[in-house]
Protein backbone atom coordinates (compact mmCIF):
# COMPACT_ATOMS: atom_id res chain seq x y z
CA UNK A 1 0.00 0.00 0.00
CA UNK A 2 3.00 2.02 0.66
CA UNK A 3 3.80 1.78 -2.88
CA UNK A 4 0.20 3.07 -4.04
CA UNK A 5 1.11 6.60 -2.23
CA UNK A 6 4.42 7.07 -3.93
CA UNK A 7 3.00 6.28 -7.11
CA UNK A 8 0.54 8.78 -7.07
CA UNK A 9 2.49 11.53 -5.56
CA UNK A 10 4.95 10.94 -8.12
CA UNK A 11 2.22 10.95 -10.88
CA UNK A 12 0.58 13.92 -9.39
CA UNK A 13 4.06 15.70 -9.51
CA UNK A 14 4.37 15.07 -13.20
CA UNK A 15 0.89 16.46 -13.67
CA UNK A 16 0.70 19.54 -11.78
CA UNK A 17 4.38 20.35 -10.06
CA UNK A 18 7.46 19.08 -11.59
CA UNK A 19 9.37 19.24 -8.53
CA UNK A 20 12.88 17.84 -8.42
CA UNK A 21 12.45 16.37 -4.82
CA UNK A 22 9.62 15.25 -2.95
CA UNK A 23 8.57 14.79 0.45
CA UNK A 24 8.42 11.66 1.55
CA UNK A 25 4.25 10.15 2.02
CA UNK A 26 3.20 7.71 4.57
CA UNK A 27 -0.09 6.56 6.07
CA UNK A 28 -1.05 8.00 9.41
CA UNK A 29 -2.49 6.24 12.85
CA UNK A 30 -5.70 7.67 11.50
CA UNK A 31 -7.01 9.28 14.45
CA UNK A 32 -10.33 10.98 14.75
CA UNK A 33 -10.27 14.38 16.82
CA UNK A 34 -13.60 13.74 18.45
CA UNK A 35 -12.99 16.79 20.40
CA UNK A 36 -13.18 19.20 17.66
CA UNK A 37 -15.28 16.52 15.84
CA UNK A 38 -12.99 16.45 12.72
CA UNK A 39 -11.38 13.97 10.52
CA UNK A 40 -7.85 14.67 9.01
CA UNK A 41 -7.32 13.17 5.61
CA UNK A 42 -4.18 14.80 4.72
CA UNK A 43 -1.20 16.79 6.59
CA UNK A 44 2.37 17.88 5.39
CA UNK A 45 4.92 17.99 8.74
CA UNK A 46 7.75 20.19 7.93
CA UNK A 47 10.03 19.27 10.62
CA UNK A 48 9.71 15.53 8.97
CA UNK A 49 9.27 16.94 5.45
CA UNK A 50 6.34 13.86 5.37
CA UNK A 51 3.12 13.82 3.68
CA UNK A 52 0.39 11.98 6.20
CA UNK A 53 -2.42 10.50 4.60
CA UNK A 54 -5.41 8.87 6.61
CA UNK A 55 -6.02 5.24 6.78
CA UNK A 56 -9.15 5.45 5.24
CA UNK A 57 -8.07 6.09 1.79
CA UNK A 58 -6.89 2.32 2.08
CA UNK A 59 -9.79 0.45 4.22
CA UNK A 60 -12.53 2.46 2.69
CA UNK A 61 -13.50 2.86 -1.06
CA UNK A 62 -13.31 6.19 -1.60
CA UNK A 63 -12.83 7.58 -4.97
CA UNK A 64 -9.46 8.03 -6.36
CA UNK A 65 -9.42 11.70 -7.13
CA UNK A 66 -10.32 12.57 -3.38
CA UNK A 67 -7.23 10.71 -2.44
CA UNK A 68 -5.44 12.82 -5.38
CA UNK A 69 -7.11 15.99 -4.20
CA UNK A 70 -5.40 15.53 -0.87
CA UNK A 71 -2.06 14.52 -2.12
CA UNK A 72 -2.39 17.91 -4.68
CA UNK A 73 -3.42 19.71 -1.58
CA UNK A 74 -0.14 18.90 0.87
CA UNK A 75 1.94 19.14 -2.10
CA UNK A 76 0.73 22.77 -2.32
CA UNK A 77 1.75 23.25 1.49
CA UNK A 78 5.52 21.30 0.43
CA UNK A 79 5.79 24.05 -1.81
CA UNK A 80 4.95 26.46 0.98
CA UNK A 81 7.14 24.74 3.26
CA UNK A 82 9.22 28.30 3.97
CA UNK A 83 6.63 29.84 4.88
CA UNK A 84 5.12 27.00 6.96
CA UNK A 85 8.22 27.19 9.00
CA UNK A 86 7.85 31.06 9.52
CA UNK A 87 4.10 30.76 10.68
CA UNK A 88 3.18 31.72 14.20
CA UNK A 89 0.28 30.26 15.97
CA UNK A 90 -3.11 31.49 14.56
CA UNK A 91 -1.59 32.54 11.44
CA UNK A 92 -3.56 31.44 8.47
CA UNK A 93 -2.40 28.32 7.00
CA UNK A 94 -4.66 28.97 3.63
CA UNK A 95 -3.87 31.96 1.94
CA UNK A 96 -6.13 33.53 -1.06
CA UNK A 97 -3.12 32.46 -3.57
CA UNK A 98 -3.09 28.91 -1.87
CA UNK A 99 -7.04 28.80 -2.73
CA UNK A 100 -6.09 29.87 -6.26
CA UNK A 101 -3.76 27.65 -6.75
CA UNK A 102 -5.97 24.21 -5.11
CA UNK A 103 -8.16 25.27 -7.93
CA UNK A 104 -5.81 24.12 -10.45
CA UNK A 105 -6.65 20.13 -9.44
CA UNK A 106 -9.55 19.77 -12.14
CA UNK A 107 -11.78 18.21 -9.42
CA UNK A 108 -11.52 20.36 -6.61
CA UNK A 109 -15.01 21.15 -6.47
CA UNK A 110 -16.08 17.47 -6.31
CA UNK A 111 -13.35 16.24 -4.38
CA UNK A 112 -14.32 19.31 -1.42
CA UNK A 113 -18.26 18.31 -1.51
CA UNK A 114 -16.98 14.62 -1.42
CA UNK A 115 -14.78 15.59 1.59
CA UNK A 116 -17.47 18.01 3.05
CA UNK A 117 -20.18 15.28 3.03
CA UNK A 118 -17.87 12.85 5.04
CA UNK A 119 -17.56 15.43 7.49
CA UNK A 120 -21.42 16.25 7.94
CA UNK A 121 -23.11 12.55 7.14
CA UNK A 122 -20.20 10.49 8.33
CA UNK A 123 -18.09 7.77 6.21
CA UNK A 124 -19.72 6.05 3.07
Amino acid sequence: MEELLKNKIASINDQYFGLDDLPAIVWSRGRIKRRYRRLTLGSYHFHKNEIRIHPLFREREIPEYVLEYVIFHELLHFEDRNELKRRRRGDRIHSAEFHTREREYPRKKEASRYVKNIMLNGLP
